[in-house]
């Protein structure tokens, strides 16, 4: 069994990473999603995939073994059987060009929900740096098996909630 974090990203939909599910010999095809999971307790019920999306850039970059292309479409959309987001709520994602700039987010923290076992962690960090070619965005958090796929997010302090995924 494949653990790893997902996020919602709308009513019926989650986001993790590709490498969760496709390592050329390892293909997932199908998703157990039970979101709040704390030990054995599943407070909000679960939901099974009907769709999982991989890009094909990640599957040839794979295949041909180029990382920093394989990095750049390391991400997976799968469809659910249910809404669980019209309950629970979900991110809504950004663009690339958000309100904020790449350079700023240097000394934001950088939080990071994700599942290294099976009680969610949360954990908060500076941001120390990035690599606009590649996509990436480096900061102090230790992050660990498991916690692939998770969000990376920082607080905006707008709002009661307002929170923008990196």
């Amino acid at each position: 069994m494949n653990v790893g974090t997902v996020f919602l990203v709308g009513k019926s939909t989650i986001l993790t990473a590709a490498h969760c599910f496709f390592d050329g010999n390892k293909k997932v095809s199908s998703v157990t999603f039970i979101p709040g999971k704390n030990g054995s307790s599943n407070p909000y019920g679960f939901d099974e995939s009907t769709k999982l999306h991989i890009p094909t850039k990640y599957k040839e970059a794979y295949a041909a073994n180029h990382e920093d292309e394989k990095w750049k479409y390391d991400y997976a959309l799968v469809e659910l059987s249910g809404t669980p987001g019209a309950k629970l709520g979900y991110f809504a994602l950004g663009g690339y060009n958000t309100q904020y700039s790449i350079e700023k987010l240097v000394g934001e923290k950088a939080i990071v929900i994700g599942y290294p076992t099976t009680k969610m962690h949360r954990h908060k960090s500076d941001i120390i740096g990035y690599n606009s070619e590649k996509y990436q965005i480096y900061y102090t958090t230790d992050t660990t098996s498991g916690q692939s796929g998770a969000p990376v997010f920082i607080y905006t302090g707008i709002g009661n909630k307002e929170y923008i995924k990196l």
